[in-house]
């Protein structure tokens, strides 16, 4: 069991403040005394509200396999949405 990153730490281990979004693999979602909370896989994602809010992690996770994941910046998030959201792109 590998950790992906800890509770203490601020956004993740490599970039700060991002959304995890799982390609493969399982990841397993502990709460800080590393108890099982569940159990996240391929297509399902973690870290938004760290990444939208700048806020502390409330969890740990830890991979449960061999696991291949995105990570998208805050930055980045914020780039998409001002290319696809941003003003100017809404339709009344």
């Amino acid at each position: 069991m590998r950790r992906l990153f800890r509770n203490e730490y601020r956004g993740c281990v490599v970039f700060f403040f991002c959304r995890y979004i799982i390609v493969d693999g399982k990841v397993w979602i502990t709460d800080l005394r590393r108890r099982w909370c569940y159990t996240l896989k391929g297509g399902e994602s973690f870290g938004e509200v760290c990444m939208v809010y700048g806020t502390r992690r409330t969890f740990n996770a830890f991979a449960g396999s061999t696991v291949e994941v995105f990570a998208i910046t805050r930055e980045d998030y914020v780039h998409i949405l001002l290319r696809y959201v941003g003003p100017g792109r809404h339709k009344s």
